[in-house]
């Protein structure tokens, strides 16, 4: 183990192979400067979110590379504030480790064992490492050395199967519950308004992507139309007007109701006053049917408040850069489509109410659309009025073939059996169905 400089609280496993994270991960390779000395070729593995939501720690792993082509093994890891990510990448998004402190180095990475390795540099440089020119990727398997013959190796494969030993507490996240593994994680963020936007800026955080907030409402912005900015007025003065209608008929009727109680009180005649009580019993229901409908318009007016004073599409453009407009379903496709991402969308809202035909949200297929091919997707966690990334084994992004089986089967057995959602039409997910249908015919 070894204890983390930022927090003493967190300590580090050694571990000497490739982590299943890694593999045939695309990254720059290094010369590296080490205090004793020495030089080295060092690559970096994905960024780890294990400690983003209680410490706002990231780190990721560092692999040595023999002659600049073959891993020898996992030495160490680099930690930073979370906060100080977009900071320490340069223009190309490749980490800047002259922008990071020293390296935490497992207690086997002693200068006899990394002097094995060491390149001979013809000039020393005044920085503390220098990007290569050539583009790295960790291999799908690890060059082993005779020294290390006797060290466990990383994990190579997806958890396909729920974990046998699983066990649950009070600090058990419900999606681990859900799918029966501790690998799934949940990063918060700063909400606001800008939860949807947020979620996605810190996925794009695992490929060196820098997308902020800001840039990814300009997304959204640029792509608003007269006819998109007409839709959402129409609904916004169609919903307002049902509030004040509702508002109204409400005030009228506990008029009506009040006026028939005095009316009451005052009659001597048993069988008046008893046919009087029972027309302000049949009144006081159709206040409560009332009530209860004014209370699902003012809810969904309250989505629309952004749209207040909004008369063109100029300032509509203005509004969605703000965090008064919050991410809905156009947005979430809009930016699906801009990026080429599709967003994988869990509920623990109906998780809560044990809902769990429902967890995943298949979504809508606009008819105008018959084929999407994502290159990558982003787990999100959405509570009703709040969206959080969800992780697995500390990724935050994934290309199909990274996503766990659990998630691709639950995918198909939800969403493709129902032929709901722009899932129904992205390749990858349309030949799984038709392979496990397939192997199902095949077993019968």
């Amino acid at each position: 183990m070894v204890k983390s400089i930022l927090n003493p609280s967190i300590t580090y496993a050694e571990e000497k192979g490739i982590s299943g994270d890694d593999l045939d991960k695309e990254g720059q390779l290094y010369e590296y400067d080490i205090d004793t000395g020495l030089t080295i070729h060092l690559a970096v593995g994905n960024y780890r979110y294990d400690y983003v939501a209680d410490k706002n720690i990231i780190y990721f792993p560092i692999y040595l590379v023999k002659d600049g082509e073959k891993i020898v093994s996992q030495i160490g890891v680099f930690e930073m504030m979370s906060v100080d990510l977009p900071n320490v990448l340069d223009s190309e998004s490749d980490v800047d480790l002259n922008s990071l402190n020293d390296p935490l180095l497992y207690s086997f990475a002693i200068p006899e064992f990394l002097s094995k390795y060491a390149i001979v540099k013809e000039s020393k440089t005044t920085k503390k490492h220098a990007p290569t020119s050539d583009e790295y990727v960790i291999p799908l398997q690890q060059e082993v050395e005779e020294q290390l013959l006797d060290v466990p190796l990383g994990v190579f494969e997806d958890d396909e199967e729920p974990e046998p030993l699983f066990s649950v507490d009070e600090k058990t996240a419900w999606v681990q519950k859900l799918m029966r593994s501790s690998k799934y994680g949940i990063v918060d963020n700063e909400g606001g308004g800008n939860c949807l936007f947020a979620s996605l800026r810190d996925a794009y955080v695992g490929i060196g992507r820098v997308l902020s907030v800001a840039k990814l409402r300009e997304m959204v912005a640029a792509e608003a139309s007269e006819e998109l900015f007409m839709n959402y007025k129409t609904l916004h003065d169609a919903i307002y007007t049902e509030v004040a209608n509702l508002t109204a008929t409400k005030e009228k009727i506990k008029e009506d109701a009040k006026a028939m109680s005095e009316t009451g009180k005052a009659e001597k005649d048993r069988i008046k006053k008893k046919a009087i009580i029972g027309e302000i019993s049949k009144i006081k229901e159709y206040l409560k049917d009332v009530v209860d409908k004014l209370s699902v318009a003012k809810a969904n007016a309250a989505e629309f408040n952004f749209m207040n004073g909004i008369s063109d599409l100029a300032t509509f453009k203005r509004k969605i850069k703000t965090c008064s407009f919050w991410g809905d379903v156009w947005a979430i496709h809009t930016l699906e489509r801009v990026l080429k991402l599709k967003t994988i969308i869990l509920s623990s809202e109906n998780y809560n109410k044990d809902d769990l035909e429902n967890v995943l949200l298949c979504g809508q297929l606009e008819d105008n659309v018959q084929k999407f091919e994502p290159e990558y997707y982003v787990i999100l966690d959405h509570t009703g009025s709040h969206y959080r990334l969800i992780t697995y084994s500390g990724k935050t992004i994934f290309k199909y073939d990274d996503l766990p089986r659990s998630i691709k089967h639950k995918i198909v057995d939800t969403c493709l059996v129902k032929k709901a959602g722009y899932y129904s039409i992205i390749p990858e997910f349309v030949k799984l169905k038709e392979e496990r249908m397939k192997r199902k015919i095949t077993v019968s």
